[in-house]
């Protein structure tokens, strides 16, 4: 009895060839088992190794990386697999300008956002949108019967490392920027990260980001709880 899932696997792939493509002998045709590949990198996070050694039993993670990559570089494989993983993408609402987004608003939140004029604690189902993504996580406990919401927000110092590696391609070397006696003040971008004059050294350069002006936003900040 035919494998009705392979056929219909193979009938999704031929989408993108013509039929005299997977009646030819070219090696860079998707075979099943490239197939079977390609639906396992996308179910398990795209582990190529992991993926490798579980379709094509490769016995060492040196053996599957070489397998992994020598198939993606099939025209055929790639080309389903981008047009897959695209389509996975779009259905989950969830793209690189979002995730940008979000890391956005983890890294300019501050404490401040969190509590009121009076210095009172925001409850949480009042908290903008943006001080709502910055939560990671709530414990909620009560005390004299009086309810109280402990947050934990995510790293900002994380998030701005990641912001600053996702966009260091498209970072400017340097730049200009205009300071309290309206003189020009150098900035030096090293590794997607700004580093600042020092605060107490104007005429020195910070040694990293963590040593650099508030400008940066206190990159050495480890997050922070809310009580």
């Amino acid at each position: 009895m035919p494998n009705i899932f392979k056929i219909n696997r193979v009938r999704d792939a031929m989408a993108d060839y013509t039929p005299i493509d997977f009646l030819s002998d070219d090696p860079d045709i998707p075979t099943l088992k490239d197939l079977e590949f390609i639906d396992e990198l996308l179910s398990n996070g795209n582990h190529k190794n992991k993926a490798a050694i579980k379709v094509y039993g490769c016995e060492t993670d040196n053996i599957a990386s070489t397998i992994a990559h020598k198939i993606l570089l099939k025209p055929a494989v790639g080309k389903i697999y981008n047009r897959r993983m695209n389509d996975k993408v779009r259905a989950s609402g969830i793209s690189m300008d979002w995730i940008e987004g979000q890391l956005e608003d983890i890294a300019t939140t501050t404490i401040q956002d969190y509590y009121d004029e009076n210095g009172k604690q925001i409850p949480i189902h009042k908290l903008s949108e943006k001080a709502a993504g910055g939560v990671s996580s709530v414990e909620i406990e009560y005390v004299d019967n009086m309810r109280r919401e402990k947050l934990k927000t995510y790293d900002r110092s994380g998030a701005l490392k990641t912001l600053a590696s996702i966009r260091k391609p498209i970072a400017q070397h340097k730049m200009e920027i205009t300071g309290k006696d309206g003189k020009p003040i150098n900035v030096e971008v090293s590794g997607g990260v700004l580093a600042l004059p020092s605060a107490t050294n104007t005429e020195g350069w910070a040694d990293d980001a963590s040593e650099s002006q508030d400008a940066v936003l206190a990159v050495a900040n480890e997050g922070y709880e809310n009580e």
